[in-house]
Protein backbone atom coordinates (compact mmCIF):
# COMPACT_ATOMS: atom_id res chain seq x y z
CA UNK A 1 0.00 0.00 0.00
CA UNK A 2 1.66 2.95 -1.04
CA UNK A 3 0.66 6.68 -0.29
CA UNK A 4 -0.71 9.66 -2.85
CA UNK A 5 3.20 11.04 -1.58
CA UNK A 6 4.96 7.61 -2.82
CA UNK A 7 5.26 6.64 0.78
CA UNK A 8 4.98 2.80 2.09
CA UNK A 9 4.01 1.88 5.28
CA UNK A 10 6.87 0.56 7.85
CA UNK A 11 6.44 -1.67 10.91
CA UNK A 12 5.32 0.54 13.93
CA UNK A 13 3.56 3.20 11.76
CA UNK A 14 -0.03 3.48 13.27
CA UNK A 15 -2.24 1.51 10.94
CA UNK A 16 -5.81 2.40 9.84
CA UNK A 17 -7.49 -0.95 10.71
CA UNK A 18 -9.44 -1.94 13.52
CA UNK A 19 -8.08 -4.84 15.90
CA UNK A 20 -10.34 -7.83 14.79
CA UNK A 21 -10.13 -9.19 18.19
CA UNK A 22 -11.51 -6.34 20.41
CA UNK A 23 -12.34 -3.74 17.90
CA UNK A 24 -10.09 -1.40 19.09
CA UNK A 25 -8.18 1.26 16.48
CA UNK A 26 -5.27 1.38 18.18
CA UNK A 27 -3.46 -0.79 15.81
CA UNK A 28 0.20 -0.36 14.24
CA UNK A 29 1.51 -2.19 11.60
CA UNK A 30 3.82 -4.94 11.91
CA UNK A 31 6.90 -5.77 8.76
CA UNK A 32 7.22 -9.57 7.98
CA UNK A 33 10.55 -10.32 6.63
CA UNK A 34 10.28 -13.14 4.08
CA UNK A 35 12.75 -15.28 2.28
CA UNK A 36 13.64 -12.29 0.12
CA UNK A 37 15.87 -10.02 2.41
CA UNK A 38 14.82 -7.12 -0.27
CA UNK A 39 10.99 -8.20 0.20
CA UNK A 40 8.78 -8.38 3.25
CA UNK A 41 5.30 -8.13 4.37
CA UNK A 42 3.20 -6.08 6.38
CA UNK A 43 0.40 -7.66 8.92
CA UNK A 44 -0.95 -5.35 12.28
CA UNK A 45 -0.73 -5.74 16.12
CA UNK A 46 -3.14 -4.36 18.47
CA UNK A 47 -1.95 -1.73 20.75
CA UNK A 48 -4.76 -2.87 23.45
CA UNK A 49 -5.05 -6.95 23.26
CA UNK A 50 -1.63 -7.38 21.75
CA UNK A 51 -3.41 -9.73 19.16
CA UNK A 52 -1.65 -9.60 15.75
CA UNK A 53 -2.61 -11.05 12.49
CA UNK A 54 -0.21 -11.46 10.12
CA UNK A 55 -0.17 -11.38 6.23
CA UNK A 56 -2.13 -13.74 4.40
CA UNK A 57 -4.46 -14.98 7.45
CA UNK A 58 -7.20 -12.68 6.40
CA UNK A 59 -5.61 -9.24 6.39
CA UNK A 60 -5.38 -8.06 3.10
CA UNK A 61 -4.88 -4.03 3.10
CA UNK A 62 -5.75 -4.19 -0.80
CA UNK A 63 -8.71 -5.60 0.29
CA UNK A 64 -9.66 -2.99 2.94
Amino acid sequence: MTSSKGLSPIGGDPSPYECPNCASPNTVYEEYITNDPEDSELGIICDDCEHQVEPGNGFDMEDE
